[in-house]
C-alpha cells in the first residue's frame, strides 16, 4: 500500500476492492442465474477469495515507474 500512498490511491483501492466483494453478495441472485450455479458454494467461493487475492496482489505489487 505504501506504493498507492505516493499516488493517492489507497482510499480507491479500498473502495475498489470493498465493491468487489460487496457486489458479490448483493448480486448473487442475478450471478446465480449468469454463471448457472450458486455463487455461494464452496467452490464458488473459494475461486471468489481466489480473484480476490490475485487483484489485491497485482494491485499490491503494480510499478508503474517500471513501464
Amino acid at each position: 500500500m505504501a506504493r498507492l500512498q505516493g499516488q493517492g490511491l489507497p482510499p480507491w483501492a479500498v473502495m475498489a476492492l470493498n465493491n468487489m466483494i460487496m457486489s458479490y453478495v448483493t448480486c448473487a441472485p442475478m450471478y446465480r442465474e449468469l454463471l448457472g450455479q450458486d455463487p455461494f458454494t464452496e467452490p464458488a467461493l473459494a475461486k471468489q477469495l481466489e480473484l480476490v487475492m490475485t487483484v489485491f496482489k497485482a494491485v499490491i505489487e503494480y510499478h508503474p515507474e517500471a513501464q
